[in-house]
């Protein structure tokens, strides 16, 4: 114990705000990996140009907002689990 520092509980690494930000940090990742996928298979499907472009441009992103908001897919969770632990 440092004199002048208040000693941290064993669960106390939970509340750091990084810890915190973490699950936030891993829906933008899951919603940026969404949105590339999403966009390649929408580019090789030909789905380019014309009215049909105007909406396969559309696409990824709402896709990808769209999975994140009904929980992602779980890659979220991974990436805070692997966080929590490099931080015992």
């Amino acid at each position: 114990m440092i004199p002048g520092l208040p000693q941290l509980t064993p669960g106390a690494a939970a509340d750091l705000p990084q810890q915190r930000a973490a699950p936030q940090a891993g829906l933008g990742f899951e919603r940026l990996l969404l949105g590339e996928m999403a966009r390649a298979m929408t580019e090789s499907a030909g789905l380019a140009g014309g009215a049909a472009g105007i909406l396969a441009d559309q696409l990824p992103d709402v896709l990808a907002d769209a999975v994140v908001a009904g929980g992602g897919i779980g890659l979220a969770a991974t990436t805070g689990d692997e966080q929590r632990e490099g931080t015992r």
